[in-house]
């Protein structure tokens, strides 16, 4: 069940497999037997680097990387509550929540790995919807004042619409 991929490069390759039972010992030994096999098969071919990553790393990696995230959330939801009103805030963590659900089902659905650079990507991902999501409320704060007597649900695809060319730039 090994992973074969290009990595950085067309003459460079990344090889990955699934934990031995055994433990570090055991992974230790199929990793040399590895580059024992890539050095004698191909001559001339260099391996780089090896590592081994346990179960429990990437379990407190994938644990304090959702935690990192729901903080974040928690904390941009709290700033939405202050600045503007409650409901704002948790229009603000439903659409913060979507987006990341969004992406974490895409690299579900092509089953890429999902390491630190996805963490912060998915963190950079929930700043720049937070971004836009102000940008919106302010719109709308401001139209509620501009336009008393509309009604609320033309009042928002106003300001949506006001603020979607920003949006897709």
């Amino acid at each position: 069940e090994a992973s074969i991929s290009e990595f950085g490069g067309p003459k460079s390759y990344q090889i990955r497999l699934p934990k031995p039972e055994g433990g570090d010992a055991a992974a230790n030994i199929a990793a040399d037997r590895v580059k024992q096999l890539v050095t004698t098969n191909y001559p001339g071919a260099r391996v780089d680097a090896v590592e081994t990553v346990s179960g429990k790393v990437s379990e407190e990696l994938a644990s304090d990387g959702l935690k990192a995230i729901i903080f974040a959330m928690v904390g941009i939801a709290i700033y939405i509550w202050l600045r503007f009103e409650w409901q704002f805030g948790v229009g603000a963590l439903l659409t913060l929540a979507h987006d990341v659900a969004m992406t974490l089902g895409f690299f579900a659905f092509t089953r890429l790995q999902v390491d630190l650079n996805v963490v912060a990507a998915l963190l950079t991902i929930v700043g720049y919807s937070l971004n836009d999501t102000v940008v919106i409320y302010d719109r709308i704060r401001e139209d509620l004042r501009k336009y008393r007597k509309m009604p609320i649900l033309q009042l928002l695809n106003l300001s949506l619409n006001e603020t979607l060319a920003r949006t897709v730039v």
